[in-house]
């Protein structure tokens, strides 16, 4: 949504807070430092979401690198008279 606004917050009867008076503020109304914390908003975001795709990536690799030192463990190659291998406790 990344959209800059305006608003109060008062507490109501039953004692939630509540925004009231709430306005969309049009970029030429915005201060420095908002201009300034809403592009920090999406840097974050963007970090974020990187962060993300390199813990899936290094989750992927350690279930694969799993996969494959399991498999080279118990696997045995087959006599050549056709028996199935033994596996080992």
């Amino acid at each position: 949504m990344d959209e800059p606004l305006s608003f109060e917050i008062v507490t109501s009867r039953d004692g939630r807070k509540q925004a009231v008076n709430l306005k969309r503020l049009s970029q030429a109304h915005l201060s420095p430092a908002l201009r300034a914390s809403a592009g920090g908003t999406r840097v974050r975001a963007r970090q974020a979401q990187k962060k993300r795709r390199l813990g899936l990536l290094a989750g992927g690799a350690v279930v694969t690198v799993m996969l494959v030192a399991g498999g080279v463990h118990w696997w045995q190659p087959t006599d050549r008279t056709g028996e199935l291998p033994v596996m080992k406790r």
